[in-house]
């Protein structure tokens, strides 16, 4: 894919499944561009084309990021919430797997018959030549949800983020999505990044990788885009996969005179402006 904004162009990954985008201003404008482009009612101020200039829908893909600010909202189905409405669509498609729903809209009706209720009507009805009558109007779906909440107490932040996004991909209706994770990836995330759907492509934080805790690193790419159409696609040997993203962190960057030789020479390698390079981790033997 193609990125226009302005004066600049980027090209973005999409031939992996799993990409790892290191953290510079290039990258942060890819995301902007993103989120702002496939997502529903707001401005787009950039192009999105596929590699033959082609513009592309706005419905091409659906782009989901969550900073995990909205979490324990989503988790106690708040109004209005991702969770809430994702699970107010499946219900109201899927009545039969929720037959309480009516056994509660049943016992509101049963309510109107309580002592209790007959006690309020005379009272309401003191002095007025009139009869009272309380009515039951049907409820919003919502207002049932907001009664319970997933206990989360004992999840990690991790677990968290992954409860968060298997709702929401499990109910999709075939779109194509783009997922941005920048809360700490491990091997445990990695592993559960493989068992999404296939038609999810997924961007991760370079800053966010905990390198040491992950063992398999075959067929992700990793990714430092610049604004350019040009592209230097690399192999690199997976056993290479953790002083990479090491040495392209943030802070390793902002001290890399600090560094080993190595390191040093791993950045230099980058730094060419005019150039993005995708570097597929593989298994390549030393």
């Amino acid at each position: 894919m193609l990125i226009e904004y302005e004066d600049k162009v980027f090209k973005i990954p999409d031939r992996h499944k799993v990409n790892i985008l290191v953290n510079n201003e290039e990258r942060n404008l890819v995301l902007s561009c993103l989120g702002n482009y496939f997502s529903k009612n707001k401005t787009v101020s950039c192009q999105i084309k596929d590699d033959d200039y082609n513009l592309l829908s706005k419905k091409e893909y659906v782009f989901l990021y969550e900073s995990g600010s909205s979490l324990e909202s989503n988790f106690e189905f708040k109004s209005k919430t991702l969770f809430s409405n994702t699970l107010i669509d499946f219900i109201e498609q899927n009545p039969k797997l929720f037959l309480s729903i009516n056994d509660i809209r049943e016992n509101m009706y049963e309510l109107l018959t309580d002592l209790g209720v007959n006690k309020l009507k005379n009272v309401l009805s003191k002095g007025i030549e009139k009869h009272v009558e309380i009515e039951f109007h049907d409820f919003k779906v919502s207002s049932i949800l907001e009664m319970i909440k997933i206990n989360t107490e004992t999840f990690t932040l991790n677990e968290k983020m992954m409860m968060y996004y298997n709702l929401l991909l499990s109910f999709s209706k075939g779109e194509q999505y783009i997922l941005y994770l920048d809360f700490p990836i491990d091997q445990k995330v990695i592993h559960w990044i493989w068992d999404l759907p296939d038609n999810v492509m997924v961007y991760l934080d370079n800053d966010a990788i905990d390198y040491q805790t992950i063992v398999d690193w075959k067929n992700i790419q990793f990714s430092v885009i610049k604004n350019s159409t040009i592209v230097e696609r690399l192999d690199v040997p997976d056993y290479f996969a953790a002083q990479y993203c090491y040495t392209m962190n943030s802070f390793t960057m902002k001290n890399i005179e600090l560094q080993k030789e190595k390191n040093i020479a791993i950045f230099n390698m980058f730094k060419e402006e005019n150039i993005s390079f995708f570097c597929n981790f593989n298994n390549i033997k030393h």
